[in-house]
């Protein structure tokens, strides 16, 4: 608690009536640039790609193991 007379110093980062501003100018700065944007979609479309031939994998390999074990286990 502050002595009487003295004020708290103000908070770290921009005013709160700023920071609202300073974000959407940033923002807007970021998505003028077509060049950032493709690239971000060419790396998400890269990302998804590969992970679709992983499940394939996996999927592949999962029913490949499960149709061996049937195949090796005999009745009691």
């Amino acid at each position: 608690m502050p002595a009487p007379g003295r004020r708290r110093p103000p908070p770290p980062g921009p005013p709160q009536a700023n920071g609202g501003e300073v974000t959407r100018e940033a923002m807007d700065r970021f998505l003028q640039e077509s060049a950032e944007l493709q690239g971000l979609d060419d790396a998400s479309y890269r990302l998804l790609r590969g992970v679709r031939w992983l499940a394939g994998l996996c999927v592949g390999l999962a029913a490949a193991g499960c149709a061996g074990e049937s195949a090796t286990t005999s009745a009691p």
